[in-house]
């Protein structure tokens, strides 16, 4: 499809705030395969036994994703019935550079991941809620050899 001048004119570029978090996610079909079984997991559809599952709880497809500044992340999904979470250690966290960051050495002792690594291992999370179909979908646009930095 090609575009008219007028069209391309109004696209910009989304305007995103400063990462609290740099990390280098685990291999994506591993996440996706994990995120997929715990939305299935937790959606209302696929109650069954004696297990029930609020259908008015719009939070079940929710996936919450959590990273530290000392290379681990989470990925979980809870409901009324069900908690669960996988965990990955040992992830690179790469360095920010200076020249990258605005404010230079000052702009890198200021940034959020510098002030949250200084809380310690166990402080040191930031998480964010996302909608499970949404995030599988993320993770399917594309691999660069299995890995991606977020």
């Amino acid at each position: 499809t090609v575009l008219a001048v007028q069209s391309v004119e109004n696209i910009h570029e989304p305007k995103c705030r400063e990462p609290d978090v740099h990390i280098m996610l685990p291999s994506l079909l591993q996440l996706k395969s994990i995120s997929e079984r715990f939305v299935k997991l937790a959606s209302p559809s696929s109650a069954k036994g004696s297990v029930s599952f609020n259908a008015s709880d719009s939070t079940s497809s929710r996936l919450t994703l959590s990273a530290s500044s000392f290379g681990d992340f989470k990925i979980g999904v809870s409901t009324s019935a069900l908690k669960i979470e996988s965990k990955w250690s040992g992830l690179v966290n790469p360095a920010l550079d200076p020249g990258q960051v605005e404010g230079g050495e000052e702009g890198v002792r200021m940034h959020a991941s510098t002030r949250l690594a200084e809380k310690g291992r166990e402080e040191a999370w930031a998480s964010v809620r996302v909608e499970g179909k949404d995030w599988s979908r993320v993770l399917g646009v594309g691999r660069l050899g299995g890995r991606v930095v977020a």
